[in-house]
């Protein structure tokens, strides 16, 4: 514990700025733009995107196309067939252009949007969605609209029947670093059903599959649950649903969160209860703060995943001895973040805005899972 009070509130504020001012465009690059983590070409199956560009200058860049063990994907999009899984694509203002993706054999992959840095990087961006056309005899039988993909390191995904359900997850993590990914099964009652499958995937690998096919034990007569991904690195994911007759729709696979109680040492300030998620290297969320006997209060918490740690920043009003004081705080980890970890260690500074009173300790936070 150190507790000093002193005028640091430029001082946090420099810290602050400095730590996010450490954030480089290379690892904001797979957050920026699209990210579709699953495309299916060939036999009956066709994908379109179709993507616009809401800025006011032209976006130039590349659509990367991958597949299998993160090889480059060569389909036919608008008629020609693209090299090297590269696609260099100029979107002026305002326009809207559809990108459609065939071949003459079955295969998928996944493709993500970059923008070319020289360009302009944050002034504009991407914005758009994806579609399957189901074709049979030459006449379209079924389409399914798709969001683009939020990288993930957690999701949890329910579902109705377990023998309808398909997913695909690709490894976009911004550092090529490989993913340690494990899947749990759960019936409608929360009970894990057959044991953790845990893949590793190689930077940008693509993996889809039936979910009877990633736990070929469950007993095909199971049908209602959920299916939970955790991930040590961003990753995409999607998930589809075939129902017999060739129907199919898309269900969301977006990130769930994570509740940890953390058990602080020392000092009048302590944090009650954190609720994370993350999109990408980004984290949202809501902590519980109170002082000494004092009411808790919840504040949102926001920040990011920088090399791998948690910074987040939270703020608000928070009474002490009778009188309501503003402040804001600062939460950075020790470790890599793990959503799969029982607990993570870092450290906390809190500063009283009113009276310049600085506050600073350890704490540790054990996920409730």
């Amino acid at each position: 514990m150190k507790s000093v009070r002193l005028a640091w509130i430029p001082v946090v504020l420099i810290f602050v700025s400095t730590a996010f001012g450490q954030l480089s465009m290379q690892n904001n690059l797979p957050y920026h733009d699209l990210i579709f983590p699953q495309l299916a070409a060939g036999g009956q199956y066709e994908t379109w995107m179709t993507v616009t560009n809401h800025g006011t200058h032209t976006w130039g860049g590349t659509f990367y196309f991958y597949r299998n063990q993160g090889e480059p994907w060569n389909p036919i999009v608008n008629g020609v067939q693209i090299s090297n899984g590269i696609l260099p694509v100029s979107i002026m203002s305002q326009e809207t252009k559809t990108f459609k993706v065939t071949q003459a054999s079955l295969a998928s992959g996944f493709v993500v949007a970059k923008e070319d840095t020289a360009t302009g990087f944050f002034i504009h961006f991407l914005e758009g969605n994806l579609s399957y056309y189901v074709s049979s005899g030459g006449a379209v039988t079924d389409s399914v609209g798709v969001m683009p993909s939020k990288e993930v390191l957690a999701a949890s995904l329910p579902f109705e029947d377990f023998s309808t359900m398909t997913y695909a997850v690709a490894n976009t993590n911004a550092d090529l670093r490989s993913a340690h990914v494990k899947f749990r099964l759960l019936d409608a009652t929360g009970t894990q059903q057959g044991q953790t499958i845990t893949r590793t995937m190689a930077p940008l690998e693509h993996k889809a599959e039936y979910f009877s096919q990633l736990f070929p034990n469950v007993p095909g007569t199971f049908k209602r649950g959920r299916l939970d991904v955790e991930s040590d690195v961003p990753i995409s994911g999607m998930a589809l649903m075939f129902m017999p007759g060739s129907q199919m729709s898309s269900l969301p696979f977006g990130s769930t969160t994570r509740v940890y109680y953390p058990i602080d040492s020392y000092g009048d300030v302590h944090l009650k209860e954190m609720t994370l998620w993350t999109e990408g290297l980004f984290v949202n969320g809501y902590i519980v703060v109170y002082h000494g006997t004092d009411p808790t209060v919840t504040m949102t918490v926001s920040g990011d995943i920088r090399e791998g740690k948690l910074h987040l920043n939270f703020g608000g009003i928070l009474p002490a001895g009778g009188i309501e004081y503003t402040v804001y705080g600062y939460i950075i980890a020790d470790d890599a973040y793990d959503p799969t970890s029982a607990m993570f260690t870092g450290e906390c500074y809190v500063t009283f805005a009113d009276v310049n009173w600085n506050e600073s300790f350890e704490f540790t936070a054990y996920l409730n899972d």
